[in-house]
């Protein structure tokens, strides 16, 4: 509380045009962080004051965000004896903010983790987190899983907005996300082009006989939930693997048996409950989900 109103005291009676704040989250609670962090931004706007602060909080993040005053996201990485700065503009931060899908996500909690990882929902994230974080346990790599974090993207929609405003701040972002993704060119080609990679004439090609393929045969319903296996066999099926391995390069994961149940068949619930057991069963501990999961882990590894 000292920190607080010790740092409050200062705007009020001091009100000074430009001011330097490193942590002041430091020794507040989440619920305090966030309410300095709208107070702090409520006061710029009305005294005309322009505020640095230096933070490591998504409390204090949060709070600014509330407030009226425009917020630039600065975001530091080291990289080896340099310090590389990108910055998210108060337009971009205001469109993440304004989706309440996002605005309501862990999104911008990414900002202070080397990798995010996008899932299309709540589920997805605690079942591929627990995978990732069993394979890396067992290879010793636990402080790589450690940095990684998944954020549900609330449906196949968003996904490429969110990967757009990571790429932005210079977040690593992966995407993991189901077979039926494959349905519609624009869908997943908004995605390979958020991820900051390119829709080239192979991938196209690829993408082309595969899904004239799945529509001439009317095998998509099949497609969406045991995947590859649904694909005709022949130059689409060698179509369908060069794609997902291309796309999978990208950092775009797609589930090769059609959707997250499809790594155990002998559950008959979906979503939540098919992970609670799941979990209890030991599934995220297979190797077919760990070999899944490796470039996720191993993503930047030198």
């Amino acid at each position: 509380m000292r920190s607080f109103i010790g740092l409050c005291l200062l705007v009020m009676s001091v009100s000074p045009g430009v001011l330097l704040v490193d942590e002041p989250e430091a020794f507040l609670h989440p619920g305090q962080a966030r309410a300095l962090g709208r107070w702090l931004g409520e006061s710029a706007a009305s005294r005309g004051i322009q505020i640095v602060i230096a933070t490591h909080d998504r409390d204090l993040l949060l709070g600014l965000l509330e407030a009226s005053a425009p917020v630039n996201v600065v975001r530091v990485a080291r990289e080896g004896g340099l310090n590389r700065m990108s910055q998210l503009s108060p337009s971009q931060v205001r469109e993440v903010w304004n989706d309440p899908v996002l605005r309501y996500s862990n999104l911008l909690q990414g900002l202070f983790h080397n990798q995010v990882v996008i899932c299309e929902g709540d589920a997805d994230c605690r079942f591929y987190g627990a995978a990732l974080e069993d394979l890396a346990e067992s290879t010793e790599r636990r402080a790589r899983a450690d940095d990684v974090l998944f954020v549900p993207s609330g449906g196949k929609s968003r996904i490429a907005s969110m990967a757009d405003s990571l790429r932005h701040i210079k977040v690593s972002a992966s995407v993991i996300t189901d077979f039926d993704i494959l349905r519609t060119k624009a869908d997943i080609k908004g995605i390979v082009e958020a991820v900051g990679a390119a829709w080239t004439d192979q991938v196209a090609s690829d993408f082309r006989i595969m899904a004239e393929s799945l529509q001439s045969n009317d095998l998509w319903s099949q497609a969406k939930s045991r995947g590859i296996v649904a694909v005709p066999a022949g130059p689409p099926t060698t179509a369908v693997r060069n794609l997902l391995a291309t796309l999978s390069s990208f950092g775009i994961h797609v589930v090769p048996m059609g959707e997250m149940e499809g790594f155990d068949r002998t559950e008959s619930v979906h979503g939540a409950a098919w992970v609670s057991n799941a979990l209890e069963s030991g599934v995220h501990r297979t190797d077919q989900l760990h070999s899944f999961l490796e470039p996720i882990l191993s993503k930047g590894t030198p």
